[in-house]
């Protein structure tokens, strides 16, 4: 079950560009490769307990071929992932007192995206949720984030990255439900026996990626996804959040229990607009 657990992450990682790229592939953790050998003896001579040994390889070869048939069918668009290294700003930022942040083991070697979780207390409830995210600024960021941030109308380019986001935000259940597949597949063939539906999500609720109401510099995005996981219900509430703040481009992902939306929506405004601690006022 552990493997399972951590292919899922990896692979939901990288269906989402976080590992960098599109999710063709077949999920992180890999079955071992099936060998086939052409017998060259008289198979009449084969005893019965590798008879069973040839069935077994069938089968899985059989399985392998068939989750490479289903392919993922989305994937974010590779122009919104960092081209250069970024800032963790949370961990230096000067938060309302009713957030607290505790910083994680970076998700990628590139110091790209940091994550940590952080706590938000609001009358006599505190809920936690989990943030990833970074700060970006120079050439490379000015390249690649300033067309979604000038004043007008955006350019013909911009306006089809963002239209390719929203059709992925879309699309984003079946392709997530194809990962899973793959990876029950993947792991079926390590050994592993587990049913190919132990875990499947459905998203009742999409908002497209748009222009934050009273904040020109900010855009925003956010998924409802309802995971079953071995017959257990596990909703989420996913917010997204892209600003030009000081300059800088910052991103943020913040992921916490469905119950706790409009506490998590607020907190993530709040730290993407975050001022650093020895900021002067």
């Amino acid at each position: 079950m552990k493997k399972l657990l951590t292919a899922i992450v990896f692979s939901a990682m990288t269906l989402t560009g976080m590992g960098g790229g599109a999710a063709e592939a077949a999920p992180a953790l890999a079955a071992k490769p099936v060998v086939t050998i052409k017998a060259k003896t008289d198979t009449s001579a084969v005893k019965p307990k590798d008879d069973n040994t040839v069935i077994e390889a069938k089968k899985a070869a059989e399985a392998s071929l068939a989750a490479k048939q289903v392919q993922p069918q989305v994937a974010l668009p590779d122009t919104l992932y960092p081209r250069t290294k970024g800032d963790d700003y949370f961990k230096d930022a000067k938060l309302k007192n009713n957030i607290t942040y505790a910083p994680l083991p970076n998700l990628t070697k590139e110091d790209i995206i940091y994550s940590g979780v952080v706590n938000v207390k609001k009358k006599d409830i505190t809920a936690a949720a989990f943030v990833t995210g970074a700060q970006y600024e120079g050439d490379l960021a000015d390249e690649q984030y300033s067309k979604f941030f000038v004043k007008g109308n955006l350019s013909q380019d911009a306006i089809r990255q963002l239209y390719t986001y929203n059709v992925a935000l879309l699309r984003l259940e079946y392709g997530l439900n194809d990962v899973f597949l793959k990876t029950a597949s993947a792991v079926k063939l390590e050994g592993e026996e587990i049913p190919y539906g132990i875990l499947s999500v459905r998203i009742p609720k999409v908002e497209q990626i748009h222009k934050l109401k009273g904040y020109e510099n900010i855009y925003t995005a956010s998924i409802n996804p309802v995971f079953v996981a071995d017959n257990y219900l596990i909703p989420l509430h996913i917010r997204a959040f892209a600003a030009h703040v000081d300059g800088k481009y910052r991103n943020l992902l913040i992921i916490g229990p469905a119950s706790e939306t409009d506490i998590f929506d607020q907190a993530g405004l709040d730290i993407i607009l975050s001022k650093p601690k020895d900021e002067k006022k």
